[in-house]
């Protein structure tokens, strides 16, 4: 009797809780609208999970099996994406398997005259890092204090699980969270370098955070919101403003603290978040309110500087430094304590929501590209939605100066920036 493949529950919770049947290897083949065909989430007996896409190769009869990568490294939405792509390069005649072959070879050539080090290879990873996100300085730091010290004079090929295992316990007595953190990134070096083929392995794989952090849900409360708001504007400049477009635009804090004059639009009244400063890589129209625009303009410009908040030693290359500072001042002065500055980004995103904003319309605005805007469905949803993203951030300034200022009738007064 033929064997029928079982499909693949699409909700996370699901999701992590398939098994082996019968004590045999099973593949899950994808399920749903924006299934992917050929692939299949393949699970050991064990409860290894890695997912894997049947295609043919150039000039073969009959189909292979091909690993995309671990479940614990990579999303149902990433699986798809790379099996699109690992797809669409065999239909141009592009061989996967043979050009990671040569890498390897070609890297196996190099790392025979030398041997390659963790340090040896950091810079380039470290480089790789600043293409891909926002955050590499804090990776460069976390690097060069925490991981090269204790494995970067180690061969790379030599690194094994239990010292990575002893680095992040060492680091879990002090520093918990942290600890996690580099986890995160000493598993992200070893996939880039087993993606350049400087390693087979991933020795990271399957070691798990020291330390359960419990996702933030902290949403301010109206009278919370209140209180921040005006608190931040007596705070003054610049700390002040940046508070108050945090609330008022729903950005990320560095992409509000590195806001350019030349990424404002002011005709068309548009914050435009180009693609190399976005979080996520992607490029972000965000509508000003009218209060959001009067706070930006309310800046001074400096000569030669691009930044609208500018660094007080070094204006022309750096924006303004000491949130943390202005954050404790900022409690003092509210009265509002246990809340982060991403707080304020949920925040608004909740607020948008009890005002009757569509959520796709909410995760535009928060330039997300997961959910509604995910995978396969992102791909054929170009639309910007710059109309309902604009009615929605309007909305939300209004009812922000109806909680700021306590009214409840139709005469709004703009929220302004600290004098």
């Amino acid at each position: 009797m033929e064997n029928i493949m079982p499909e693949l529950p699409t909700q996370k919770t699901r999701l992590d809780k398939v098994a082996a049947l019968n004590g045999r290897q099973t593949d899950y083949k994808d399920n749903g609208p924006y299934r992917v065909p050929g692939l299949a989430l393949r699970v050991s007996p064990s409860g290894n999970r890695s997912w894997i896409v049947t295609a043919r190769r150039p000039g073969k009869k009959n189909p292979s099996r091909f690993t995309l990568g671990d479940y614990r490294e990579l999303s149902l939405t990433d699986a798809r994406d790379r099996a699109l792509k690992f797809k669409a390069q065999l239909r141009e005649g592009g061989d996967p398997v043979l050009e990671k072959r040569k890498r390897r070879e070609a890297a196996a050539q190099v790392a025979s005259a030398e041997i390659v080090t963790l340090r040896s290879v950091s810079d380039r990873f470290l480089a790789h890092c600043r293409k891909k996100n926002r955050t590499a300085d804090q990776q460069d730091r976390t690097m060069k204090i925490d991981v090269l010290p204790v494995l970067g004079d180690l061969p790379l090929d030599g690194i094994k699980r239990s010292d990575i295992i002893s680095l992040i316990e060492t680091k879990a007595e002090t520093s918990p969270v942290m600890a996690n953190r580099i986890l995160s990134l000493v598993r992200r070096f070893f996939n880039w370098a087993i993606s350049v083929d400087l390693l087979g392995d991933n020795p990271a794989a399957g070691v798990k955070p020291p330390h359960a952090e419990k996702t933030r849900d902290r949403v301010l409360t109206d009278d919370e919101i209140k209180k921040v708001c005006i608190a931040a504007e007596n705070m003054g400049k610049p700390f002040g403003p940046i508070t108050l477009l945090l609330i008022l635009t729903a950005q990320r804090r560095n992409e509000v603290v590195s806001m350019r004059w030349s990424e404002i639009d002011q005709d068309n009244k548009v914050w435009i978040i180009p693609a190399d400063r976005a979080k996520n890589g992607v490029e972000n129209r965000v509508p000003l309110s009218e209060a959001a625009l009067e706070i930006i303009n309310s800046q001074s410009k400096i000569d030669k500087s691009d930044f609208i908040f500018p660094s007080s030693r070094s204006p022309e290359e750096n924006p303004a430094s000491g949130l943390s500072k202005a954050k404790r001042n900022l409690d003092d002065a509210s009265g509002v304590n246990n809340w982060r500055y991403h707080d304020l980004r949920r925040t608004a995103a909740s607020g948008m929501a009890r005002l009757g904003i569509a959520p796709h319309v909410v995760e535009k605005i928060l330039n997300h590209v997961s959910g509604s805007f995910g995978g396969v469905a992102g791909i054929y949803n170009r639309f910007g939605y710059e109309d309902e993203k604009r009615h929605a951030l309007d909305s939300w300034a209004a009812a922000l100066d109806r909680i700021v200022r306590g009214q409840r009738d139709d005469n709004i007064v703009a929220i302004r920036g600290p004098k």
